[in-house]
């Protein structure tokens, strides 16, 4: 049984930057390789550390392909900083959280279908700083003689929702949005929604037909009796249909 003490080594790390920690995202490989530089840094009281692919190999059971991969992100994402050159290569931990980037762009790009309308685009900034380090394609645990490149990389993420299986961009459901606003936009989505997953159609142009779809709703509208607009019932999906292919 496991029975680890403080007495046999501990490492010290301040309140605010765990809860810096506890708010961004990581995946498995990076919270893996980062809690390795900590290790190596903090649990010396260093704040940098020469950490060969060998050791991050022996602390963390993944292979240095995998290593390198999620140190190039996390020194992307400005969680890592890397100084040094040649071989005296040294790793640690920014701990000016405001630097940080705490959404990859990949989980950004998962997330947008699950933004509402009212969301705004969003601009994410990546700092990038190397490629694949050489070391990880060697099987010795040597560091690479690589230039350490400083830029910066800024991807505009243009958010979107998806409607009936199709993605529309934010800026023009929000100009569709005001542009129809004497509709029930929702509600004439869910029945556009069910209405393409009952005849399973192809569309050529999904903003041609989601807009067609709106038009229909705005005419049906202007016919009801004035008395009677705002509390009549939604028409079903059959009805719908039938309006649509006339």
């Amino acid at each position: 049984m496991a029975r680890p003490q403080i007495e046999n080594g501990h490492t010290d790390i301040a309140n605010e930057l765990t809860e810096a920690f506890a708010r961004c995202y990581l995946t498995a490989s990076e919270s893996r390789v980062l809690w390795a530089i900590i290790r190596k840094t903090y649990g010396w009281h260093k704040k940098y550390d020469r950490i060969s692919f060998t050791q991050f190999e022996q602390l963390t059971g993944m292979n240095r392909r995998h290593v390198a991969d999620a140190l190039k992100s996390l020194m992307g994402r400005s969680i890592v900083t890397r100084r040094g050159n040649n071989y005296k290569l040294e790793y640690g931990v920014q701990k000016d959280y405001e630097k940080w980037v705490l959404l990859p762009v990949g989980v950004m790009n998962r997330l947008k279908n699950l933004l509402p309308v009212e969301a705004t685009n969003t601009i994410v900034t990546q700092q990038g700083n190397t490629p694949l380090p050489v070391e990880a394609t060697k099987s010795l645990p040597v560091e690479a003689n690589t230039k350490e490149k400083k830029t910066t990389i800024q991807k505009k993420i243009v958010e979107g929702r998806k409607i009936a299986g199709y993605m529309f961009e934010l800026p023009w459901l929000n100009k569709l949005v005001a542009e129809y606003a004497d509709l029930n936009f929702e509600a004439e989505v869910t029945k556009f929604e069910d209405y393409q997953a009952d005849t399973r159609r192809k569309l050529k142009s999904p903003k041609l037909a989601l807009r067609n779809w709106l038009n229909i709703a705005r005419e049906r509208a202007a016919k009801a009796p004035a008395a009677s607009r705002g509390a009549r019932p939604l028409p079903d999906t059959k009805t719908l249909k039938e309006e649509w292919e006339q």
